[in-house]
């Protein structure tokens, strides 16, 4: 079939509206069911051609009860409609469109009115493609307002000049789908769309994504998005270390998906966590809102006691002592840039 432009608005000039009965469409490209009485419709389509593309004709529920009065299509002879002899039509106010594909076969989408398609036997072939945009610049002043808009499914962001600067998401819907990854030499802010929100984040609250981490964003229910990690966290960490009285170094107590800190000094004594802000810094793929697992193994003499951050950005709750010859684990989890908490899970023996 040859190439053929369509230019300025699209007219149909041969049509017609039921208003009574059933009807078999001779050359009508444009058939309105608008029954005077509702009732089921029958419409019959014309031979297909021997030549694909040859026409295509719009059947429109102009009453708006068809979820009611079905309307259903029948094509002619041994022809078919995605693959079947029929195609009932029930979505009220819908908009249904055929087109000739030749020798036999019609092919059907139908639109309803506030947008939605539905596809009966359509068949893709080969690896879906989605909108996909590289050499995002994240905006230096951050903030949501300003934030660069992400423009496709599948976003890069190159440069991200300081921490801190920062995108956004687009409008968050069921269904909806966004791919970040972050190349910059600095964390990015995803902020979400304006009243939305991220995980268990506060209304439009944002996420930090780490440099060479990649997020990838779900939405089920409207004005709320979900994460899922891909490749980011490291997925363990071991430690051996004589650590005394003070504050742990980066690595003793975070940098991956599961940290372990092996102590053996006799007096381990009292050790204060790294704050958040210090903790996202050794953890690459780490994430506000993220969490981890770290324990600690004491074969040390004395106990050990874990404590809060020096900023007291760190909330601890339950059991914080590792006796001698035990172990503990908590779940550490990031709630801000600054704050976060230790949760106990539990412990056993060495």
């Amino acid at each position: 079939m040859s190439m053929r432009h369509i230019r300025g608005p699209l007219v149909f000039n041969t049509y017609k509206i039921i208003t009574t009965g059933n009807y078999t469409v001779l050359n009508e490209s444009l058939v309105i069911v608008n029954k005077t009485v509702g009732a089921a419709t029958g419409i019959t389509l014309p031979p297909s051609g021997n030549v694909g593309g040859q026409r295509a004709i719009l059947i429109v529920d102009g009453k708006g009860d068809s979820a009611t009065n079905n309307i259903t299509l029948t094509a002619a002879g041994t022809d078919v409609i995605n693959g079947a002899a029929t195609l009932v039509i029930g979505i009220n106010y819908s908009l249904t469109f055929l087109v000739d594909l030749g020798g036999g076969f019609w092919e059907a989408a139908t639109f309803a009115s506030g947008g939605n398609v539905t596809f009966s036997g359509l068949t893709l072939t080969g690896p879906p493609t989605f909108t996909a945009t590289d050499g995002i610049t994240a905006f230096s002043t951050g903030g949501q307002t300003s934030a660069v808009p992400l423009p496709s499914t599948i976003n890069t962001v190159d440069t991200v000049a300081a921490a801190g600067d920062s995108v956004k998401l687009p409008l968050a819907a069921p269904g909806a789908i966004v791919f970040v990854t972050n190349l910059g030499a600095n964390s990015c802010n995803i902020f979400p769309f304006l009243g939305d929100k991220i995980n268990a984040l506060a209304i439009n609250a944002a996420i930090e994504l780490t440099p060479g981490a990649s997020l990838f964003f779900t939405s089920t229910v409207a004005l709320k998005w979900d994460t899922m990690t891909v490749g980011i966290m490291k997925p363990a960490q071991f430690n051996t270390m004589n650590v005394t009285t003070g504050t742990l170094a980066a690595g003793q107590a975070s940098g991956a998906e599961f940290t372990t800190l092996f102590t053996t000094n006799a007096t381990p004594g009292s050790q204060a966590m790294r704050t958040p802000a210090q903790i996202l810094s050794d953890t690459p793929g780490l994430f506000v809102g993220g969490s981890y697992i770290l324990r600690i193994i004491n074969s040390g003499a004395g106990t050990l006691t874990l404590a809060t951050d020096s900023g007291a950005g760190f909330t601890m709750t339950g059991t914080m002592t590792v006796a001698t010859n035990t172990f503990r684990d908590w779940c550490i989890t990031i709630n801000t840039a600054t704050t976060g908490t230790v949760q106990n899970v539990g412990a056993g023996d060495i």
